[in-house]
């Protein structure tokens, strides 16, 4: 399968054009439904081209979601690495695997989700590599 690209203005525009439809805020929800019948970007894809969701929202000239008490606006490389570090370093951690980094990240408000480590580097793999580099 060929993967489409896109300038970050056709992915603005893409965002401008569905919440002209659906309203803002605007959640991923709301925007993949319209997306896929437009031939739009998909908002994993604007996620991480711009960082967030709001990020790119705002980037758009569009009001954003308010966000959850205690969690951080948005996560990168090396914000993400780090917490994938602090947990291969703790020896109460349950081991290695993603499953044992989900349990440990759940209820922990300063470190990312499972998913969200994944999201940021494609797999769980990929993120220990980072997490060891650093």
């Amino acid at each position: 399968m060929v993967q489409q690209r896109y300038s970050d203005e056709q992915m603005l525009r893409g965002l401008r054009e569905v919440a002209a439809l659906v309203g803002q805020p605007m959640s991923t929800g709301a925007y993949e439904r319209v997306q896929r019948a437009r031939g739009l970007p998909t908002w994993l894809a604007i996620v991480h081209r711009f960082g967030s969701w709001n990020e790119a929202c705002a980037a758009a000239g569009l009001a954003t979601n308010a966000q959850r008490a205690g969690r951080s606006a948005s996560w990168n490389e090396t914000s993400v690495a780090a917490a994938v570090a602090e947990f291969l370093a703790d020896p109460e951690a349950g081991g290695q695997s993603f499953a044992a980094y989900a349990a440990w990240a759940k209820g922990r408000h300063e470190v990312p989700s499972g998913q969200t480590v994944r999201n940021v580097f494609g797999g769980w793999n990929v993120a220990k590599v980072a997490a060891a580099s650093r």
